[in-house]
């Protein structure tokens, strides 16, 4: 027979895990860009549905996501993959060198996790200087939040 605090804890234990499962959203903002020597341009940006965890935790690169108030909810850095790292061989398939390409020009995607309140994403370089920056608002709904406020969006846009 189980007990009042075993009762207790399973249940603790179940509220911790609908929680867990509910605060972790699994929409993104997918900004397609265009790198041409420094500076980058937006090309589109969508709402995208991924299980995966699409958030890059390196880059030398820097993004904000501000809401409605102009408050920051979220930071991340990214990478511009405009370098192509090589490796020179011998006759035999012995590597004997390499070296490293560096695009003026190409087109990547960054992931940034969806937020129901966000207004807008600013992009910067490694200095902190403005790249680029775009307005989500559309996807967002003030008044709704979390997934329900991007289900709200889908029905009614």
């Amino acid at each position: 027979m189980i007990n009042i605090n075993n009762k207790i804890f399973l249940s603790a234990i179940i509220f911790l895990l609908i929680i867990s499962i509910i605060s972790a959203s699994p929409f993104y903002y997918k900004v397609s860009m265009d790198y041409d020597k420094g500076s980058i341009n937006i090309k589109d940006i969508s709402v995208i549905y991924s299980q995966e965890d699409l958030n890059d935790k390196n880059g030398n690169y820097n993004l904000d996501v501000f809401d409605t108030n102009q408050n920051k909810i979220d930071s991340q850095k990214f990478i511009i993959p405009n370098i192509i790292m090589y490796d020179t061989g011998d006759e035999n398939g012995n590597i004997i060198g390499g070296g490293e390409v560096v695009l003026d020009n190409v087109s990547f995607e960054v992931y940034v996790p969806y937020y129901a309140n966000a207004k807008e994403i600013i992009f910067y370089d490694n200095e902190t200087k403005e790249l680029a920056k775009t307005d989500v608002s559309i996807y967002s709904k003030v008044e709704n939040t979390g997934i329900n406020g991007f289900i709200w969006y889908l029905i009614w846009n």
